[in-house]
Formats: C-alpha cells, sequence, structure tokens
C-alpha cells in the first residue's frame, strides 16, 4: 500500500510537471480522475512504445548500413586483386607475345635459309641432271655410230649362199664382239639396271622388316595378355585363399585387355594404323593401372602369408604397414631381451658348414663360422673340441663360455639384419602368384 501511496504521489509531480491537473485524493477518486490517469498511463505507454520501435529500426538500418559496407569494401578488395591478377596476366601475356615474335622470327628465319639451301641443291641437282643428259646423249650417239658401223662391216663380210648367211673374216667378228661387250652396259642400259637392282634391294628389305615388324606387334600383344591374365589368375588364387580385408575388392572387368586379331596384323596398315596403336596405349594403361591397383596389396599380403608361419596368430590384426612394421620391431626387440641369449647359450656350437635354426621364422641357414675367435684367443677352429691333452678341463670350459658369448653377440646382429632386410624387401611374383 506504501509502495501505491509514492506511485501515486510520483504520479501527480508527473501530471503537474506536463501541465495536467492533479488527480486529487487517493481516497476520493472520481471516475473523471480514473479516466484522466488511464489516458496519461497510456499516453506514456504509447510514447514508450514508440520510442522503443524508433530505437529498434534505428538499430537495424545501422545494421544494415554496417552489412552494406562490409560488403562494399569486400567488393573494393576483389576488384584491387582482380586489377593485380588482370595486371599480372596482362605482363604475361606480354611476356608470351615477346616470345612468340622471337621465335616466329628465329623460325622464319630458318625457313629462309631451308629455302636458300633447297634452291642451292635445286640448282646442283639440275646442273648434275643436264650433264647426264648431256652425257646420255653423247653415249646414244656413240652407240648410233657403232650400230652403223658395225652394220657397215657385216655388209662388207657376208656372202648369200643357198639357203644360209656365212659371215667370213673371224678376227672381224672378234673385234665387234669386243666393241659389243664394252658398251653392253654402258649409257641408258646401265642407267636402268642400277635403278631396277636399287628398287629390288631396297624392297626386299622393306617386305623383311614388314613382316618382323607386325610379328613383333602380335608378340608384344600375347606377352601383355599373359602377364594381366597371370596376375589376374593369381590374385584370384589368393582372394579364394586369404579371406582378410588386406585385398580390396577389384572390378577385373576394368583391366581386361583388348586382343586384336591375328589375321588383322596381315591387313594393310595405311588405313588402320591409328586405331591399331589406340588400342595398344589403351592396353598400356590399363596394364599400368592393374598393377597400382593390386600389385601392393598382394605383395604384402604375400609378406604376412610367409610370416604367419612364424608367428602365428600375429598377423590377423594386421591392417596396413604401419601395424605390420609394430609387430616386426616387437620381435625385434624380443630378440635383443636375454631369451635368445640363454636359448643359444643352451644349444651346442655348430661348426663351419652345419645349419643353424633361425630363432624367429625357423628357417633353416648355413652358419659358416670363421676363425676370428679362435685368432683372438691364439689357437685355431679345433678350440671348440675338448683338448685335454694340451688344457685343463676348467679352462675348456671357460674358454668355451666366452666363445658361445661372442656367438650370440654375431647371432644378434645376423637375426637383426635379417629383419631390417625382410622390412626393407620388395616381394615381386611371376604370373604363377610365386614370389
Amino acid at each position: 500500500m506504501d509502495s501505491v501511496r509514492q506511485y501515486y504521489v510520483q504520479l501527480n509531480d508527473l501530471l503537474e510537471r506536463n501541465g495536467f491537473s492533479l488527480m486529487g485524493d487517493f481516497w476520493k477518486v472520481t471516475s473523471s480522475e480514473i479516466q484522466k490517469t488511464l489516458d496519461v498511463v497510456s499516453y506514456l505507454l504509447k510514447q514508450r512504445g514508440e520510442d522503443q520501435n524508433s530505437k529498434i529500426s534505428i538499430a537495424d538500418e545501422s545494421k544494415s548500413m554496417r552489412i552494406q559496407i562490409r560488403e562494399l569494401n569486400k567488393q573494393l578488395e576483389d576488384l584491387k586483386k582482380e586489377r593485380a591478377q588482370l595486371k599480372r596476366d596482362k605482363k604475361n601475356l606480354t611476356t608470351q607475345v615477346e616470345l612468340q615474335e622471337k621465335e616466329a622470327t628465329k623460325a622464319l628465319r630458318s625457313k629462309a635459309s631451308t629455302e636458300m639451301e633447297s634452291k642451292k641443291d635445286i640448282s646442283k641437282l639440275t646442273r648434275a641432271s643436264q650433264m647426264y643428259q648431256h652425257e646420255l646423249k653423247k653415249k646414244e650417239n656413240e652407240l648410233f655410230r657403232i650400230k652403223k658401223q658395225m652394220t657397215k662391216i657385216l655388209d662388207e663380210k657376208t656372202t648369200f649362199s643357198n639357203s644360209y648367211m656365212e659371215i667370213k673374216g673371224s678376227a672381224d667378228m672378234k673385234r665387234i664382239a669386243k666393241i659389243c661387250d664394252e658398251h653392253r652396259t654402258k649409257g641408258d642400259i646401265e642407267f636402268v639396271e642400277m635403278l631396277k637392282n636399287g628398287f629390288d634391294s631396297t624392297y626386299n628389305v622393306l617386305v623383311e622388316e614388314n613382316s618382323q615388324l607386325r610379328g613383333c606387334l602380335l608378340t608384344l600383344q600375347t606377352e601383355m595378355k599373359t602377364l594381366v591374365d597371370g596376375k589376374m589368375n593369381s590374385l584370384k588364387a589368393i582372394k579364394s585363399k586369404f579371406k582378410d580385408d588386406l585385398l580390396k575388392e577389384t572390378n577385373m572387368k576394368l583391366y581386361r585387355l583388348k586382343v586384336i586379331e591375328p589375321k588383322a596384323f596381315n591387313l594393310s596398315l595405311n588405313e588402320n594404323i591409328n586405331d591399331l596403336l589406340g588400342i595398344f596405349k589403351e592396353n598400356l594403361d590399363r596394364i599400368a593401372s592393374f598393377i597400382d591397383a593390386i600389385i601392393n596389396p598382394i605383395q604384402l599380403f604375400q609378406f604376412m602369408d610367409r610370416l604367419n608361419d612364424s608367428f602365428g596368430k600375429k598377423f590377423t590384426k594386421v591392417k596396413n604397414l604401419d601395424d605390420l612394421y609394430k609387430i616386426i620391431n616387437s620381435e625385434t626387440r624380443a630378440v635383443k631381451d636375454s631369451d635368445l641369449s640363454e636359448e643359444c647359450l643352451n644349444k651346442p656350437i655348430k661348426k663351419s658348414g652345419e645349419e643353424l635354426e633361425h630363432p624367429l621364422n625357423n628357417e633353416r641357414i648355413t652358419a659358416k663360422w670363421n676363425t676370428d675367435f679362435a685368432t683372438e684367443t691364439g689357437e685355431e677352429e679345433g678350440i671348440y673340441k675338448n683338448n685335454s691333452h694340451t688344457q685343463s678341463t676348467n679352462q675348456q670350459e671357460s674358454m668355451e663360455t666366452s666363445l658361445k658369448k661372442k656367438k650370440v653377440q654375431v647371432e644378434r646382429k645376423k637375426w637383426e639384419n635379417i629383419i631390417k632386410s625382410e622390412k626393407s624387401n620388395t616381394f615381386f611374383f611371376d604370373s604363377d602368384g610365386s614370389d
């Protein structure tokens, strides 16, 4: 109630400041005063609402203006970048135009020099042809003169008898035969024979080379098909044997080669040479994509399958090369532990040429021990045996123990090198799938 009275006093003060009449006594309120109070309150609320709306509209306008300013600034930056890019493009185009002009000028000069050389060659060939024609005409005249002389001689040295002609004067006939032999391969006859022999030899060589090239194309197609079919059969065998996620499903239809009929290689290649080369290029691309798609996973799986015999089920959880290297590193650390030393100490020492058992993959290798250990102690390889005649039993046992320890160190290094080589080795396998 006190708060109501305080509010009433404040309201009267507000009415008085704004030029309204007072509301009167709070305890003697009339209907007109109530109406007046409500009007004032509604007016104030309305005014406050308008002020609030105006503030909101002003804030929205300022926000939209700020957004427009940001967009304009962004457009300005884009225009600046575009202008800079256009400048760079212009510079690059100018440089390219200059280079093209230089190349065109150089090409024109080279073309002009080539034309000059061609003209010189043509003039030389023309002069040589004219000289040849002159010599040929000279030889023809000489041949005609010789024929005329032969006819004259034959007319002088022949007589006609009953039904045959007899040629007299063996000396004259020998001279005529000698002249014919001298001029048989000269002149136009010599030139024609030369052209004929050159054409025949060149034609035979080209025919042989053409046949060899056709055979090479057919052999190349056969080898490519054999390679891809062998790899696909190996992949199918591995997929059927090892059902694991390491080998992804491969669509074999994408890597099938297009096979050209053998009889097509005997046809003329003047028209379909481009199609033939296109088929070979497409087959080579398919082989490359086929190798990229399957060779690496197959090599990894082959390597894992070979090591699974030694490590049991440890490789069943391998999903990539990192997991594989982690397992190999763990096995390498296991080799370095004291278990290997104790195991090797308990084993009898092998002589030169005997086989040792691999501690990791149970492979058997030939141990070729040299005499380095014996050299350090001043003895030969026979020091491994009991030599009761030269040394006492205690000295022999201590020496064998020291040699065993040295052998353990050598074995550690050998197994570490073997494991490193296994990690870095790349397995390539033939068409039958063997590594």
